[in-house]
Parts: C-alpha cells; structure tokens; sequence
C-alpha cells in the first residue's frame, strides 16, 4: 500500500489532523494499544525449549511471519494515518512490515516517515512543540529488539535460506536451535550468489533504509528543537546482512554513489562506518570491558541519564550467581526464594541453603591446568656449518693473514690445536627481538549511539551464552532510557502514587 499522500495536510487549517492518540480518539486507542500489546517482546520471538530430563527437551519455538495479518494490520493504520500524520503509527507499520519478514514494506515505511518529517517537521504528531521527548519515543521503537532487530536478524535473505543469525550460528557467535546444528556458510552464500536477481533487490531494500534512517536523523536535527534518535542497533543489523551479501559475493556489493564518482568506497564510508557498528563480543571480560568504557562515556558526557545507573548494576553482576541476583534486584523477595520439590513434605532448598550453595560454588577453586610435556631439545647442528658470528670472526682472522699470504690457517701440532680458541656457539634467533604480545584494542564510546550499540552487543552476548542472567533485561531497559529527558524519566522511575 502506497503512503505517496503522507506528506499532504489532511486539511488546511490543521496539516497534520488531530493528535488521536493525545484526544483519547475511541478507534485509536482500541487498535493502537491492543496492537502494542500483540508485538513480541525479545524472549517471546525466540524461546529457548525446557529441558526435560533424560536428554529430551521441549522444542524450540521462532515467531512464525506468516501468523502476522499484515493486510488487516495495514488496513487500521493506513485508516488512522488519513485522519492524523503520526509518526507511532508508522513505526508501528514498520514493525508489522518487519515481523512479517517483507523488507519493501519496511523501507516503505520508513521513508515514509521521513518524507512526514520533512514536510512538517514540527507538526507531525507527536508534535516538538512541548519538547521532542514522545517523538523520540516513538522513532527509537524503530530499534526496539522483539518487533525489528530480531525479525531483522531472522530475516532469511531472498529466500535462499541465508540469514544474518544462520551465518552467526555457523560461525559459533550464537546458540543454534533445534535444526541449526549443521548449517553451513559455504552453502549459503553458494545459495545467496545464485540468486542474484532477488538478492540485488533486498540490497537496494537494505540500502533504501540506511538512506531513510539518515534522512529522519537530518530531520530530527534541523528541527526547530533538535534531537537524536537511537538508530545505532538497527544500523547494524541491516549493515550486517549487507556485509554476509557482500561476503558471499563482492559482486553482489551495493554500488554507492561515492564509487560512480572514481571514490574509494572506503573514503566515502569512513565518516560514518565506525559510529554504531560494533563487533560481536568473545568473553565474559569483553562483556565487562565494554560496559566499563560505557560507564565511563556517560560519566563524562552524561552524569544525570537513567542508563548509566543500570549500566553499572549490570556490570556489578557480571559473575555472580542467581542469589546474587535475587539479593540485588529483589530484595524484598529474595529471602522467600526456593526450589521446591515434593511440597506435601516440606522437600525444598530453601534461600539460606541456596545461599549457601552459591557461596560454595564461587569459592571453589579452578581446576588445576594439566601439566603440559617439556619440548624436545632441538636436534645438533651439523659439524661442518658455520654460523654468522664464526664467519665474521674467521674472516676478521683471514685477512691479516692474507696479508703475508698465508693460506693455510690449520693448527699443525697439538699445541696449536690445544691452544687454538673454541668457536663460538650462538643461537641462530639470538639476535632476534621476540614479538611483542598483542595487547586488546582499547574499546572507547564517544557518543550516545555508541553506547547503545555495546550495550546492545552485551545484551545480545549473555542472551545467547548466559540466558539464566539478568543483564540482558537491565541492558535492554538501559537503552530505552537513552535519550530520554527529565520529564519523561521523573514520570517513569518516580510514579505520583510514590509521593
């Protein structure tokens, strides 16, 4: 369905029609709130099946696409978008579009809402009059995990079976579900390279969105009161599917316009392509590193944001157990933690036993590393060769006796040849400096979209490996702060009930 019209006044007096959602509009409200409600969370696209016992298991459950009514979806917004330009209701388009894996409806809606931003920067709904914050909120949906960076992620690239999470599992970056444990990236970028037709066109559709995301960040910061939206995770999802296409076959490669002008593709990227990407993270103090240069940017930059604050608890619970856990977050609750077995009997660790357990466990020392064998000694040099330092030392000898012209340097009698000085043993390498040890690139944040990009990369690291921690549910409440202001943040973290 086409939105050529979105950047045309509903009417005259009143551009972008009435706010539906601020005038409690009866029809909004009951579609809009419901359809919120209807958008899987990230724990609900991808659930990880319980292990029954025995080596069983429940099987593992993806959301299915084809359960998205997409035309139904698309019917309702397109309805309210008639009456009222809002940008909610375009993210909420793009969502849908997302979940339903269509990558043209997605781009589609995405310029769409840049093309409104342009048209009526200031009186799109939510409008900027009383401050960006409910536009900003309504843009960084664009980036929320469970209804666009993982349909994203899942997205199986012009129906050759390849997609990002594939090559991921493939590569041993993510836990594969069930039927994913022999995937095989030479097979799928053999798949990808042989559809070429329908790959090019969802690079010109991945492409198509990296235009649109910049043209809403330029309408957000010409607007009478500038702001930033959060598009750093989104950028990185479509960039690394443009990245495996690339991989599978260069040829393949979305052609910029910095390259029909004899640019270097390098050269033309280089302003923006070290701002949100980020690479995967490899370890547990990886993890910590990341969150520590984290901490540190808004530290410096931004004392006051929410983020930082969930940021650091995440951090402080990187290692420890789920009664660390419990202790932390729940406190209250914590002391009536248990495992219940048998309740009739009274069969259960209660929390002091599982307390107790914890401690037992993080106090128990690592196990000792097996003792590796010595190397064998290297093998004798052969009698007759002759190292660097004897050929500098003989011919230093060779040519003061040239000089009377005496040949033979050969000791005649015993004498000679008791008296005669040892040669010299000295190690080939002994004059080679050994390599220096490669130390860890240092992980720096300079900006709030950097942040948010490793903070994602840890939230995605332990929801793969660590899926009993809490940190990817502080981590993806971190984000959702970024960017927000104080109003907002005193609304949420400080109900009117509580004072």
């Amino acid at each position: 369905m086409s939105l050529g019209w979105i950047s045309e006044p509903v009417d005259p007096e009143t551009p972008a029609g009435a706010d539906l959602f601020e005038t409690d509009d009866p029809i909004y409200s009951e579609y809009y709130f419901d359809a919120l409600g209807r958008l899987p969370e990230a724990d609900d696209y991808a659930r990880i099946g319980l292990s029954m016992g025995d080596g069983a298991k429940q099987p593992d459950t993806i959301f299915d696409p084809k359960s998205v009514a997409l035309n139904a979806e698309l019917s309702a917004i397109d309805a309210l978008l008639a009456r009222s330009r809002d940008v909610r209701l375009l993210t909420l388009r793009t969502q849908w579009f997302a979940l339903a894996a269509e990558p043209e409806g997605m781009v589609n809606s995405i310029a769409a809402i840049a093309d409104l931003l342009e048209a009526m920067p200031e009186l799109a709904h939510p409008a900027t009059s009383d401050g960006p914050r409910d536009r900003l909120d309504a843009l960084n949906d664009l980036a929320a995990v469970g209804p666009m960076i993982l349909p994203i992620r899942y997205l199986d690239i012009a129906g050759t079976g390849a997609s990002r999470r594939r090559v991921m599992v493939a590569r041993g970056k993510l836990t594969a579900h069930d039927g994913e444990d022999d995937l095989s990236i030479d097979a799928m970028f053999a798949a990808l390279s042989k559809s070429r037709e329908r790959v090019t066109e969802v690079t010109g559709q991945l492409t198509g969105m990296l235009d649109a995301l910049t043209r809403i960040e330029n309408a957000c910061l010409a607007n009478e009161r500038p702001h930033t939206p959060q598009f750093g995770a989104l950028r990185a999802e479509i960039e690394g599917i443009l990245e495996i296409i690339a991989e599978a076959d260069p040829d393949l490669a979305p052609q910029n316009e910095a390259d029909e002008a004899g640019e270097s593709v390098a050269e033309a990227a280089a302003p923006k392509a070290a701002a949100v990407v980020t690479s995967e993270v490899q370890s547990h103090e990886d993890a910590r590193a990341r969150l520590v240069a984290t901490e540190s940017y808004f530290a410096h930059h931004e004392p006051s944001s929410a983020a930082v604050l969930l940021v650091t608890q995440a951090r402080m619970l990187i290692g420890k157990s789920l009664i660390d856990a419990f202790e932390v977050l729940m406190p209250n609750s914590a002391p009536f933690s248990k495992v219940a077995f048998i309740t009739d009997n009274g069969f259960q660790l209660a929390h002091p036993q599982l307390r107790t357990l914890a401690n037992e466990m993080l106090t128990a020392p690592p196990p000792e590393p097996e003792p590796q064998p010595e190397p064998a000694p290297p093998p004798p040099a052969p009698p007759e060769a002759v190292t660097p330092v004897e050929e500098t030392l003989g011919s230093t000898d060779d040519e003061g006796e040239s000089e009377s012209g005496d040949d033979d340097h050969a000791p005649d009698t015993d004498e000679e040849r008791n008296n005669a000085p040892e040669a010299v043993a000295v190690e080939a390498d002994s004059h080679v400096a050994p390599a220096p040890v490669q130390q860890p690139t240092p992980i720096r944040v300079r900006d709030s979209a950097e942040a948010s990009a490793q903070i994602l990369a840890v939230e995605t690291y332990f929801r793969a490996v660590e899926k009993s921690s809490p940190l990817p549910m502080l981590l993806a409440r971190a984000r959702s702060y970024i960017g927000k202001d104080f109003e907002s943040l005193l609304k949420e973290l400080v109900p009117t009930g509580d004072f």
